[in-house]
């Protein structure tokens, strides 16, 4: 399988792979942070880059669920990925309400490379650092999130 790999944003979806260590390495631009997502198990296993030194990435399991939408979605309690492909249309990204969302640890990942854009939207006039929505609109980019005290902050 031969991986292309963003190396300008960390925390940037590797692969997809099934059921072996992921075996990329620094010289292919890892950075910690960076993950990759083994589809052979229910939910999904999710290995994060922990540490990369000397070329040598440590890598560690995340059991994450993994969702893949193609129009507007609100993110549920179990979602921690969501993997949104706006090549058809822009839509939005709902996130639930912050109040019944403490500790909720997600990532708004935009996998195509269309002009549309992916907006995450908080729930009611409930906002994300300080803004009602924000924006994903380059193939790749990320927004990660946890939901804390009532309110989403983006990390």
């Amino acid at each position: 399988m031969t991986i292309e790999l963003n190396t300008i944003s960390t925390k940037k979806f590797v692969a997809n792979y099934g059921g072996i260590t992921p075996t990329i390495d620094s010289s292919n631009g890892v950075r910690v942070g960076d993950f990759a997502i083994d589809s052979s198990t229910t939910p999904n296993k999710i290995w994060r880059c922990l540490v990369n030194t000397i070329g040598s990435p440590v890598w560690v399991i995340d059991q994450f669920n993994v969702v893949s939408v193609t129009n507007t979605y609100t993110v549920t309690s179990s979602d921690n990925v969501v993997l949104a492909n706006s090549s058809s249309t822009a839509f939005s990204v709902n996130l639930p309400s912050a109040s019944v969302s403490s500790n909720l640890h997600v990532f708004i990942k935009k996998v195509d490379s269309s002009a549309n854009t992916i907006t995450v939207d908080a729930n009611a006039s409930e906002l994300i650092d300080g803004e009602l929505t924000q924006p994903i609109s380059n193939q790749y980019d990320c927004i990660e999130m946890v939901c804390y005290s009532g309110a989403w902050y983006i990390v």
